[in-house]
């Protein structure tokens, strides 16, 4: 007799679908491991990030391409924040709600996507982690300068941090 999924017990879900990749893997796509569960992106990633917090398992995801299409909120997210950092000679992380890099300028990707789950140190004298709430989905933008938060590409980037959320 086999027993439907349990939709309560996602890490059962995952943990099967990590046990199918090849023991030499060492980097988790989290777009894969979301398809094959059928779990969101989100809650592959918190589950993931609270295993290595744990010491479970080492988890290394890489940051995002910057995407191409203008106009996309993703775009315009990407091109607000090296605006931010170009004018304040500054560099910043932009992480979403689950703890996944929507992007960074001026910080090594594994670092910057580290720094974004909560599980690396701040190494890059960050100086402040500032929370952006869209809607009740809390945002988190690590940056080096406090200069950044007074700047007016700080508008558009919540816009398009908006527009990409609420989509």
């Amino acid at each position: 007799m086999t027993r439907a999924p349990d939709a309560r017990q996602p890490d059962q879900r995952l943990f099967r679908a990590l046990l199918r990749q090849p023991q030499n893997a060492t980097e988790v796509d989290v777009g894969w491991l979301s398809q094959s569960t059928g779990l969101s992106r989100g809650e592959v990633a918190r589950s993931l990030f609270g295993l290595h917090r744990l010491g479970s398992i080492r988890v290394s995801i890489g940051t995002p391409a910057a995407p191409r299409a203008p106009g996309h909120p993703a775009a315009d997210i990407h091109r607000q924040l090296q605006r931010l950092c170009d004018d304040t000679a500054g560099a910043a992380v932009l992480a979403d709600p689950d703890g996944l890099c929507l992007a960074s300028h001026g910080v090594a990707g594994d670092d910057a996507q580290g720094l974004a789950a909560g599980f690396e140190p701040f190494r890059h004298a960050m100086v402040r982690a500032m929370p952006l709430y869209i809607g009740r989905r809390p945002c988190r933008l690590h940056t080096t300068s406090s200069a950044l938060v007074n700047h007016e590409a700080l508008v558009g980037l919540v816009r398009s941090l908006h527009a990409l959320l609420v989509d």
